[in-house]
């Protein structure tokens, strides 16, 4: 049979607002997310019969968990056990995004994952068994599943999709440094910011789309700087090139982003941040193309 292909894009946080701490430990959130299909990991299946097998390849491939801590097994288990389909074949992950980065991407594969195997056995990727499936694996799976700029509430439950947002040339820099999410919630110590009472919708044109990007902010950035100095430098080498409208950190860090109205200067300064800091993962993409 053919090869079906899923692409699994970097979700980038394009605000992160934390809102309170619930009575269970996890922490209520205001964000907004886009995705970058340019600026991905990639899921090839090859069904062929063949009792499962999960393959990997790529610049971070070495990186990723095994077994029942793999996002992906995850995922495909309680996709067995949700549907009684039985998941056989070969899966090949082609892992491009750095490991607990901020921009998803244990959580984008295993929503890439569902994608897939339900496309294989013919079952609509937005049901509802899919989207039972996903909070199960992690927070971020749910909003991963539709690749959909949303805004999203509480731990991640409540989505709310935002179409026709803008393109937008972005540069993604990770400064080789893994992050916990776990850490750097444990150890946030600022005032809650208030429910956010703005409007949501964000205007068409570019320039005005980035101007309204600079009300808000992510409040998990001094706390993640405390644990990793690097994002400093990684934001200072943001604001030193030509074209960066807004720079600011992803999730719960270690990778920031670079919002530029143009792709031609995208491109110029992400090449530049590699020249000086030949260690850092440097991408250059589009979101919400």
């Amino acid at each position: 049979m053919t090869p079906l292909i899923e692409i699994a894009p970097a979700k980038v946080n394009m605000f992160l607002h934390v809102t309170g701490r619930r009575k269970d430990g996890y922490h209520n959130l205001e964000s907004m997310v886009c995705f970058s299909s340019s600026i991905a990991d990639k899921l090839t299946y090859y069904p062929n019969g063949q009792p499962f097998r999960l393959g990997m390849k790529g610049p971070f491939a070495r990186q990723m968990p095994a077994g029942v801590h793999n996002s992906i097994i995850q995922a495909l288990g309680l996709f067995q056990k949700a549907t009684g389909q039985q998941v056989t074949g070969h899966l090949l992950l082609e892992k491009n995004l750095p490991i607990a980065a901020g921009i998803g991407g244990g959580s984008s594969d295993a929503a890439a994952a569902l994608r897939l195997i339900a496309r294989h056995h013919k079952i609509d990727d937005a049901s509802a068994v899919l989207h039972k499936i996903a909070p199960i694996i992690g927070a971020d799976v749910p909003v991963c599943l539709p690749v959909s700029a949303a805004y999203m509430r509480g731990t991640g439950e409540d989505i709310i999709k935002i179409p026709n947002w803008p393109p937008c040339p972005v540069v993604l820099v990770n400064p080789g440094v893994q992050l916990s999410t776990k850490d750097v919630f444990q150890a946030l110590d600022i005032p809650f910011s208030p429910p956010l009472v703005r409007s949501y919708m964000p205007p068409q044109d570019i320039h005005e789309y980035i101007e309204w990007l600079w009300q808000f902010t992510n409040t998990l950035t001094d706390t993640a700087k405390k644990q990793c100095p690097a994002i400093g430098n990684v934001i200072r080498a943001f604001i030193q090139q030509k074209g960066c409208r807004l720079t600011r950190m992803s999730g719960s860090g270690a990778t920031c982003f670079g919002l530029f109205e143009h792709k031609s200067t995208a491109a110029a300064a992400a090449k530049e941040i590699k020249k000086n800091h030949p260690d850092w993962w440097v991408a250059a993409g589009m979101l919400n193309e």
